[in-house]
């Protein structure tokens, strides 16, 4: 485990009069933490790459198709990996029985992806010790694990500052982002897809004032 992980784990918030002390320490643990996972995942991709020799297959790029085909939604990565897959098996049983055009090339698509990531998981499997990728997966599990763990505590503090409060959404701005997407785009994307099909429940409402307030506290922290 690295340095930084371990430090992110142990540190402890320091005493403080600030009534959202508590979560201004945990906030800057999360950081810390996040910069770990950045960190492992990098070297997650480097091991991944030198265990297949070779770039990423063409299958499991993302396409334009397969936003229109509901695959997933926002830009978001720019390939399939293995957190795909439980919405993909949903979507597989979803499109079992096709009721259109679209429902059945969905359904090939996502079988398609799903068979390629089976492939080289197992691939992975075989090569994983030699490449360094079982060690690459061991350290990128424990640094999710870490940012989890501080972001379940932070998560279950109330905040009763706007100073708190915006220190909670810098750090909740990780969970609404994927990779290389655009904080705005994405949140767009979420909100609209499901406003769309559930309406303005809580939910759509949530994500609508995270939004709002992650803009808030992104601006606050420029100036």
């Amino acid at each position: 485990m690295s340095k930084r992980i371990v430090r992110a784990a142990q540190a402890t918030p320091k005493p403080s009069d600030h009534p959202d002390a508590e979560i201004f320490a945990l906030a800057e643990q999360c950081s810390e933490a996040g910069k770990a996972l950045d960190e492992a995942e990098a070297a997650l991709e480097r091991a991944q790459e030198r265990c297949r020799h070779t770039s990423w297959p063409d299958v499991l790029r993302r396409t334009d198709r397969d936003r229109e085909l509901g695959l997933f939604v926002g830009k978001g990565s720019t390939v399939y990996c293995s957190d795909d897959v439980p919405a993909l098996r949903a979507l597989v049983r979803r499109h079992h029985v096709a009721e259109s055009r679209d429902s059945l090339a969905a359904w090939n698509r996502a079988k398609e992806i799903l068979d390629a990531l089976r492939s080289l998981k197992d691939e992975e499997e075989r090569e994983g010790p030699a490449s360094g990728l079982t060690e690459a997966k061991r350290r990128h599990a424990a640094a999710r694990d870490v940012l989890d763990h501080l972001a379940e505590r932070l998560a279950q503090l109330p905040a009763v500052t706007i100073g708190g409060v915006f220190a909670k959404a810098r750090v909740a701005r990780r969970a609404f982002l994927e990779e290389n997407t655009d904080l705005a785009e994405h949140f767009e994307a979420k909100f609209r897809k499901r406003l769309h099909i559930l309406g303005p429940d809580d939910g759509s409402m949530a994500l609508s004032l995270a939004r709002d307030v992650i803009r808030l506290a992104d601006r606050e922290e420029v100036r």
